[in-house]
């Protein structure tokens, strides 16, 4: 039973567990979130006005991606303002359906501790993985990605639970194929999950061989839904002529399959992205302050010592009848890391890979700041209160400038790519009409120096041509007004400015600073 300091403790982690998710969850309602970049893509094309179910259908035969999810939010954005309100609806279910799935797992990794969901959900609402998926229109695949991935790991371990005690729990595998049928329909990264999951699935049905067969014919089912379900759904997007399309795609996109050193680079800024917070976007940037720019190495070292004090206190000192359970958590964690594989050979990923793996860290870190707190009442160790509350508190403060510095830069970017969007489209909406016969004479589209910052990163530092997708922007132009032909010049202003040319005014655009 929890002493009433412990109750206290508990109400205070939901309160600032929910408090963060809101946050993540409102603010894309609250900055503006609208269509940036590669979002805009999926918005100005020409088959916007489709019908959906038409568009998913010639996604199936001709595209190497098929995500119906992104089809379905894109036909719901507005071409023009780039507004898409039904994303921010998208996002908030997945995140809302992502927390559900870890209250379980917490019940799962560690019984009877009340902590451990709380504190993942405060690590997952920082880490920068979950908000470049939840602050992008195009990556609310990748949130139900996760989401789905996380109650994978939930009714995977159920099965393996009922098959121990003998039965086979055929409603839990109903929901597991339901879930692994919509996960390799989302995104593609979902083949992940079967890898990951798969493997510590089959690991544990050999564990099981060993020991009871019985139990372990019990439990084979489960790799049907896990293994054969992702590897028939494979078969057969290759199959159809559109997967196998990736093999000749453009050298240049970042989803053409590579094996090279690619794979050691990707491999790195997934994991990074699963197990990291704090300002990434600070590594790189020359101009900031030494002591930001080391924020996301000293969090991964607070995690680093973390787990180590809670191996040494909860696992390797204590007596065997007390020690803590961890084989939950590790098996969980090894799932998770495995997903990330599906990324390593692409062109190029960012920490955005990372939602989805980042929730089995999560976990692992609420199991290690609890048992590090249960570890003093067993043999009463105020040292390892004093680890858990010195290593919480610091991670806690990186995590919350991390996210705090994302929210400030994608506000940034969503304003700048309104700005220069509503410009855009007055310019093509007011300039000259083109004569009676023949074409306008040419609108270039100028973007001075001012419109460039002084360093980019990832899905929300850029420069606004790039923000506002221009080569997809001017394709769209052209659709609308055929007899005006179209171009742009970047970092340059316009030398005769024509009433068919215009500048994008950047000077009151906010910027994004070195912090």
């Amino acid at each position: 039973m929890q002493q009433p300091s412990d109750m206290r403790v508990t109400r205070i982690l939901w309160a600032a567990a929910i408090l963060l998710l809101a946050f993540v969850m409102a603010w894309p309602a609250i900055g503006g979130m609208i269509a940036v970049n590669d979002d805009i893509k999926f918005v100005r094309v020409p088959t916007h006005g489709e019908p959906v179910a038409k568009q998913i259908a010639d996604a199936w035969r001709t595209s190497p991606s098929f995500r119906p999810l992104e089809l379905m939010v894109a036909a719901g954005c507005d071409e023009r303002t780039l507004a898409c309100p039904i994303a921010i609806v998208v996002q908030m279910a997945g995140l809302a359906v992502l927390a559900w799935g870890v209250v379980a797992l917490a019940r799962i990794v560690m019984p009877g501790q009340p902590w451990v969901a709380p504190i993942a959900l405060i690590w997952i609402a920082m880490s920068p993985g979950t908000t470049c998926a939840a602050w992008q229109i195009d990556a609310g695949s990748q949130t139900w990605s996760a989401a789905l991935g996380t109650w994978a790991c939930v009714l995977c371990w159920r099965s393996f639970v009922a098959a121990r005690a003998g039965r086979i729990a055929w409603g839990t595998l109903a929901m597991l194929t339901l879930v692994f049928a919509l996960g390799v329909n989302i995104k593609e990264t979902f083949y992940g999950w079967s890898a990951g999951i798969g493997v510590v699935a089959i690991a544990a049905t050999l564990w099981l061989f060993v020991r009871d067969r019985a139990a372990a014919l019990r439990a084979a089912p489960t790799l049907l839904p896990v293994v054969a379900l992702p590897i028939a759904h494979m078969a057969a997007r290759w199959l159809t002529g559109a997967m196998s399309q990736s093999a000749n795609a453009n050298q240049d996109s970042r989803y053409q399959i590579e094996l090279g050193m690619n794979l050691v680079i990707n491999a790195a800024q997934s994991v990074a992205g699963a197990i990291g917070t704090g300002p990434f976007y600070l590594l790189a940037d020359e101009k900031a302050p030494l002591a930001l720019r080391a924020l996301p190495a000293l969090a991964g070292l607070v995690e680093l010592c973390l787990l180590a004090a809670a191996i040494e206190f909860a696992v390797l000192r204590p007596a065997r009848e007390k020690r803590l359970h961890w084989m939950p958590v590790a098996l969980m964690c090894v799932a998770g890391m495995i997903s990330l594989s599906v990324t390593f050979p692409m062109g190029s990923v960012s920490e955005l890979y990372g939602f989805g793996a980042n929730v089995m860290i999560a976990l692992l870190v609420g199991v290690a700041l609890t048992a590090l707190w249960r570890a003093a009442e067993i043999e009463d160790r105020g040292l390892t209160r004093t680890i858990a509350m010195v290593g919480g508190a610091t991670a806690l403060m990186v995590g919350l400038y991390g996210l705090a510095g994302r929210a400030h830069h994608f506000g940034n970017i969503w304003l700048c790519t309104r700005t220069a969007n509503e410009q855009i489209v007055a310019f093509m909406d007011t300039r000259p009409a083109a004569p009676k016969y023949g074409d306008a004479p040419m609108s270039t589209i100028y973007f001075p120096a001012s419109c460039r910052p002084e360093r980019s990163y990832g899905a929300y530092i850029m420069p606004v041509a790039q923000a506002v997708d221009i080569l997809n922007t001017v394709d769209w132009m052209k659709r609308l007004h055929p007899r005006h032909p179209t171009t742009f010049s970047l970092d340059t202003d316009a030398p005769n400015h024509g009433p068919y040319d215009m500048v994008v005014g950047c000077d009151a655009m906010p910027r994004d600073g070195h912090w």
